[in-house]
């Protein structure tokens, strides 16, 4: 079995042959690979390796940034401790880092490594830990990030190339940190040797940020988080596809308009429904409203079928000329002595509401020119030989309010007055007076 001379020996070539192919960091990357340990690594000094052939050893002190009173030393398994030339500075945070690059002889991976810090003597050591370089390497943040549309609703796609690491591109887990305006920050993890990411379920017309860093997946090599690669930006595709909605808009005006069409081949039967129609009085009183107004009392003198203007239009029909049957005493008897007619108002003309007028006549005027109609049988309760009153305006009644006088006639044998036979010596004194409407 060959001895750690000979590992030391082997390790150093293979190192420095890693070194030309792989390169070198670039310069300015401390201090944000020093950010990172400091926020994970908390054993001092913490030591980390870019690309394995490689090895860098810091601590921060609240000393002055003076190197000369301090040693780094390390060395392989059991070899002999060597030391190491240390640098100092002041941080932003105004405390003294001191650090040390290791040799590439010293970079060995899977062969444990022992570093000390020692204080000036007789002090103690100030830091001593073991480590193992393969289990502490810091990659650079992956290149080329890209982000575009995932192909559906709220998705988005990202794209990266791996770090400059040989012989760990396919065992470097990633994460990816997206970051919308007003929304929570949300972190998906990647798998191993995976260069492409779709990630769904985010706010659609919404732009985000998106970072990627990267890290060994901790089965053959481990190590740290490396720092986030620079930000890269897209809009996520709207919740509701364009041309979607444009095609159910269109289809949905298509349907509204097919829908209006049926009802307008329908509308009457529509209006039916929704509006009844209202029963009104002209069906049944023809001519009520059209020839005479709406005046009830003239539409039942006169009649279907004469002529009448509406009230207040226009000016006044001419009367119609009219029949009039005088209604005396009972055949035999003479005329009743004329009475004097009562005074009348003179006419003031027809009333606006209302264009019904009254005549007051007397039967036993000599005005009165009575017809001699064909005679019919008399009506029940007239008297024997009353001739039938005949016309279309024989409708004869009472003046209204006026009591209806009718005549006593004394008995033959000289008893009281009553109801009988009218004798024959001559009509009673007083006669009813009639109204005639015209």
């Amino acid at each position: 079995m060959p001895g750690p001379g000979v590992l030391l020996a082997l390790g150093g070539l293979l190192a420095c042959a890693r070194g030309e192919l792989g390169g070198t960091a670039a310069p300015g990357d401390f201090e944000v690979e020093a950010g990172v340990l400091l926020a994970e690594e908390p054993l001092d000094p913490k030591c980390f390796s870019r690309l394995l052939h490689d090895l860098t050893c810091f601590w921060e002190s609240d000393a002055p940034p003076d190197p000369r009173p301090f040693r780094l030393q390390y060395r392989l398994e059991q070899e002999a401790w060597q030391g190491c030339p240390l640098a100092a500075a002041r941080t932003r945070r105004n405390r003294s880092r001191f650090w040390c690059s290791l040799p590439p002889a010293a970079a060995v991976a899977f062969v444990p490594l022992e570093v000390r810090v020692l204080p000036p003597p007789p002090a103690p050591p100030l830091h001593h830990r073991t480590l193992f370089i393969d289990q502490v390497v810091l990659l650079g943040p992956p290149e080329n990030v890209s982000v575009g549309p995932g192909g559906a609703r709220g998705q988005l796609c990202v794209r990266w190339q791996p770090p400059p690491s040989p012989y760990l591109e396919s065992s470097l887990a990633y994460e990816l940190a997206l970051q919308a305006p007003g929304l929570p920050p949300r972190t998906v993890g990647v798998g191993a040797g995976r260069r492409e990411q779709r990630v769904g379920a985010l706010r659609g017309s919404t732009p985000y940020s998106v970072r990627v860093r990267a890290r060994p997946d901790g089965l053959s090599y481990g190590g740290y988080w490396s720092p986030w690669s620079p930000p890269a930006t897209a809009v996520t595709p709207p919740d509701v596809d364009p041309v979607t909605l444009g095609l159910s808009c269109l289809l949905a005006l298509l349907l509204l308009g097919l829908g209006l069409l049926g009802l307008l081949g329908h509308r009457r039967l529509l209006q039916e429904k929704l509006w009844p129609p209202v029963p009104g009085p002209e069906r049944e009183f023809e001519g009520l409203f059209s020839a005479y107004g709406g005046n009830f009392q003239l539409w039942l003198c006169q009649g279907v079928g004469a002529p009448w203007p509406p009230p207040g239009g226009g000016t006044e029909a001419e009367e119609l000329p009219s029949v009039v049957e005088e209604v005396g005493p009972p055949p035999g008897k003479g005329p009743p002595p004329e009475a004097p007619l009562p005074p009348t108002a003179p006419p003031a003309g027809p009333s606006p509401a209302s264009s019904f007028e009254y005549t007051l006549f007397d039967p036993g005027s000599a005005l009165l020119c009575p017809r001699g109609p064909p005679r019919d049988p008399p009506a029940l309760g007239d008297p024997p030989g009353s001739p039938p009153p005949r016309g279309p305006y024989a409708n004869l009644a009472p003046q209204k309010g006026a009591p209806l006088d009718i005549p006593k006639w004394p008995p033959p044998d000289g008893g009281p007055p009553g109801d009988g036979e009218p004798p024959g010596l001559g009509p009673p004194t007083l006669s009813p007076p009639y109204v005639l409407c015209s």
